[in-house]
């Protein structure tokens, strides 16, 4: 956990989010859309306060922290709160195959 976590690594991680992949979001010309963010409980608190101040600028993004699970338990969990239908959300083969699972 400590070099999944090490300062240096969220930093930059973080960075890159907040310029790059919320910048295009919030420039997106249509903004009906929901942008999932799955994140670790095991996040330290400071780094986990900063993403929820990141991501509350983007009023698409929907940020949730998870135990240690797999992604797709986690997307399932998310998309079952907002009363999502997964064929509206994903594209059909990868959706085949989460429920196949």
């Amino acid at each position: 956990m400590e070099l999944l976590f090490a300062p240096s690594r969220i930093e930059s991680r973080l960075a890159t989010f907040e310029h790059l992949t919320l910048a295009l979001l919030q420039a997106q010309t249509d903004q009906n859309f929901i942008f999932l963010v799955v994140a670790s409980e095991d996040m330290p608190d400071i780094y986990r306060h900063r993403l929820s101040e990141i991501c509350a600028s983007v009023p698409q993004v929907v940020l949730r922290f998870f135990p240690l699970t797999h992604v797709e338990d986690a997307q399932k969990t998310i998309f079952i709160d907002l009363s999502l239908d997964l064929k509206d959300v994903l594209n059909s083969a990868w959706m085949t195959t989460m429920l196949s699972a």
